[in-house]
């Protein structure tokens, strides 16, 4: 198969290989390949794309929620701005979470589609990267495997990377798509290097420089493995070196550096630069470390060697049981054989590199594999281990294996026999077989990922025992409401029979007693889970969760002993949920507790913010009839004359009949109020002094100044500050009786 060369191949190229035949070099296998690239991404992870949403993705989009259209170029300047102060925090990542969001709202088709697009990109990117830098490496007279068919490492490398089930935490879970973007970055920064780097001329080099240094600035606002792109790219820049045989083109390395000064001189400088970015203040994506405490330091990073034998070594080679909590892999420090394991492997990758200094391929690969991991792994962060960081070591593991496979795919090229498509059928099928096995385990870990209850009782099946996993399940269910807070109920009940400190299973009994109404139980776990958060340094979603819930609670409870304190529990739990209307019911009621001149107007602004994204819920009418009254505005006690009559015609009681006698009387329907005063002396025993105030200011507008004194001091007696907690106006002269203003003109009491 000998056809007009590929673009990607230098001339040089051509006859690099002691003048043999090259195979698989023309612009149509190009197109092949990365034709079958593509179909084998979609074969993998195209099942996604019906999955739901999972771990922080709720919590991601809730904010997004209660964004107004209007407001959403405030939105994109906060992020803008927050991205320069917090790089590694992943405003990317967000950004691109947003543009879903204004697209599909809740549907999360479009979300799973981009990150299946995007490890399409990432493939595409890899294998024209390998399939330039073998290009290069044959110009230089360097070691290749199956150096007569250049293109054979890079396809069998990208297909790995293509349908191997540890990409699938990477694509099926919607907010690791930062590792997706990070990593498209990385190749196409590189593959700018190559550009600017081998370029024949000024302009050329320019614009690839230009183009790579681009991507590095890009994906620090993705991630932070962003800053092993230089480094990555200072050793490709090294193995670019031709091999000093005394061809045209040799260099002692003294000249090669020499004549490349600068530009190593700007790639080192900008290596050193990017790390000290860990120095601002960012908070790293949570990712599976949703709910988990920081480790301290002497065991996170002990873990991170154990981590790297007992489960990413692992689950490369044996790609099943894949798990987003391995507990087994958490050291207990240094001495732990694990990180003992985990250390002895990284010197014996190094020594390994050492002997394959020469075979450049497999050494770039094996320096993937270790600093794919090592910004993760030098930073403190709850999440502890996670298949998505090793989306890019995955690759670096990728090419060595296919580096070794290539001569025994190529022997069994050789042998002959069968042809599919003008090859031979053995290393076809041979390829085939591996490809469609990982295809059918992707396509299983992608399912584990359709819903919450699927990802971690699968974690569980694995590890029974983990407490934390079973509380965060817990905790994850009654996000989705109805019949699931059952479940979540028992769940936590489970886990706290092995863990009495967990915040996650006691926020899922709290909102399981919040449903039931058993308020000062919610209250008091709610109370617990958030002391317990905030000591354990929890991630700020569980934190506001917390808060939220806590709000929630106080807010159902028949007095507010604390409102500031309410008042702030309320906020803070905005900032996550915006969208939820209890939370802004809950705000408005502590404002309305607090019992200040602007706390009425202020209460009635949040419950019309409330009832925005919940104008069916009757909760809100007694509160914000309430804070309507006491605003002193008339067109405010209009609004809330409607909303009594509402709440009477709903419940007919006591309480409610109280509500709009009091807004008949400060919207002058005098005779309505009697009425509705008469129908709840009917129904009670014992006035309330709001009662007695109430009758007091009727009696007022009638004229009857004796019965107005005598009725305002049963008030007073009731409740000395009844001027205090009751505000009666009585600024809107009395109405002539008429169609809704009719009714006795005397109270029967």
């Amino acid at each position: 198969m000998t056809n007009k060369r590929s673009p990607l191949a230098p001339a040089s190229a051509i006859a690099a290989v002691d003048n043999s035949e090259q195979q698989w070099v023309s612009t149509k296998a190009i197109v092949v390949f990365c034709s079958i690239l593509f179909l084998l991404c979609l074969a993998a992870h195209a099942a996604s794309i019906w999955n739901g949403f999972t771990l922080g993705d709720y919590f991601q989009l809730q904010p997004l929620r209660g964004i107004e259209t209007k407001k959403w170029n405030e939105y994109w300047i906060q992020l803008f701005a927050d991205g320069f102060l917090h790089p590694f925090s992943a405003p990317i990542t967000s950004a691109s979470i947003a543009l879903d969001f204004q697209s599909a709202g809740l549907n999360p088709a479009l979300y799973h589609a981009v990150n299946v697009l995007l490890h399409v990109g990432c493939v595409i990117s890899s294998f024209f990267l390998l399939a330039r830098l073998s290009f290069y490496f044959l110009a230089g007279r360097k070691v290749l495997a199956a150096s007569n068919y250049p293109l054979l490492v890079p396809f069998v490398a990208c297909a790995l990377l293509a349908v191997h089930p540890i990409g699938s935490d990477s694509v099926a879970h919607i907010l690791s798509r930062g590792s997706l973007i990070t990593f498209l970055c990385f190749s196409l920064a590189l593959n700018a290097f190559l550009t600017g780097f081998m370029a024949n001329s000024v302009g050329r080099g320019v614009v690839g420089y230009l183009a790579a240094y681009l991507c590095i600035a890009f994906s620090i606002f993705t991630s932070c493995q962003a800053v092993i792109i230089p480094y990555s790219m200072i050793l490709v820049g090294l193995l670019l070196k031709p091999v000093n045989d005394g061809g045209e083109d040799s260099y002692s390395w003294k000249d090669w550096l020499y004549e490349r000064v600068w530009e190593f001189g700007a790639l080192i400088g900008t290596a050193i630069g990017l790390p000290f970015l860990f120095l601002m203040k960012s908070t790293l994506p949570v990712g599976n470390g949703l709910g988990l405490p920081v480790l301290p330091e002497q065991m996170y990073f002990a873990t991170q060697f154990k981590v790297l034998f007992m489960y990413y070594l692992r689950i490369f080679f044996l790609p099943f049981a894949l798990t987003v909590a391995p507990i087994y892999a958490i050291a207990t420090g240094f001495s732990d054989l694990g990180a003992i394991a985990g250390m002895a492997l990284v010197a014996g990758t190094l020594l390994l590199m050492v002997k394959l200094v020469n075979r450049p391929l497999p050494f770039f690969g094996l320096f993937l594999f270790l600093i794919g991991l090592l910004p993760n792994g030098l930073a403190l962060q709850p999440e502890y281990a996670s298949a998505e960081r090793f989306y890019l070591s995955c690759f670096g593991l990728a090419i060595v294996v296919a580096h070794f496979a290539a001569p025994y795919l190529l022997a069994l090229l050789e042998q002959g026999g069968h042809k599919f498509f003008g090859i031979a059928a053995r290393p076809v099928a041979a390829l085939a077989l591996v490809l469609l096995t990982l295809i059918g385990l992707a396509n299983w870990r992608d399912r584990a990922y359709s819903t919450n209850s699927a990802l971690l009782r699968g974690a569980l099946r694995l590890e029974p025992n983990d407490s934390k996993a079973r509380a965060l399940l817990a905790f994850l269910l009654t996000t989705d409401g109805g019949a699931n807070i059952e479940r979540a109920n028992l769940e936590a009940q489970r886990a706290l029979k092995n863990n009495a400190q967990l915040p996650l299973a006691l926020m899922a009994q709290g909102s399981y007693e919040f449903s039931r109404l058993e308020n000062s139980q919610s209250v008091a776990l709610f109370s617990s889970a958030l002391k317990m958060a905030e000591t354990q340094k929890l991630s700020s979603d569980i934190v506001l969760s917390a808060k939220a819930g806590l709000a929630l609670a106080l807010a159902e409870q028949e007095s507010i002993d604390d409102p500031a304190y309410m008042r702030e529990l309320a906020k803070s739990g905005l900032t996550l949920y915006p969208a939820r209307a209890k939370l802004y019911l809950a705000l408005g009621k502590a404002l309305l507790a607090e019992n200040k001149p602007e706390s009425a107007e202020m209460a009635c602004r949040q419950f019309d913010r409330g009832r925005i994204f919940d104008r069916n819920d009757v909760d809100f009418t007694e509160p914000y009839v309430r804070a309507a009254l006491n605003t002193g505005y008339p067109f405010r006690f209009e609004v809330a004359h409607g909303a009594a009559r509402t709440a009477f015609k709903i419940k007919n009681s006591a309480t409610t009949a109280l509500l709009w006698a009091r807004a008949a009387l400060e919207t002058g329907r005098i005779h309505k109020g009697i009425a509705m005063m008469n129908q709840y002396y009917a129904q009670v025993k014992q006035p309330t002094a709001e009662a007695y105030k109430v009758t007091s200011g009727l009696a007022q507008q009638l004229g009857d100044k004796a019965a107005a004194a005598r009725y305002l001091a049963l008030a007073k007696k009731l409740d000395p500050e009844v001027d205090k907690h009751v505000h009666l106006f009585l600024i809107v002269p009395p109405k002539p009786s008429g169609e809704d203003n009719q009714g006795p003109s005397k109270i029967d009491h």
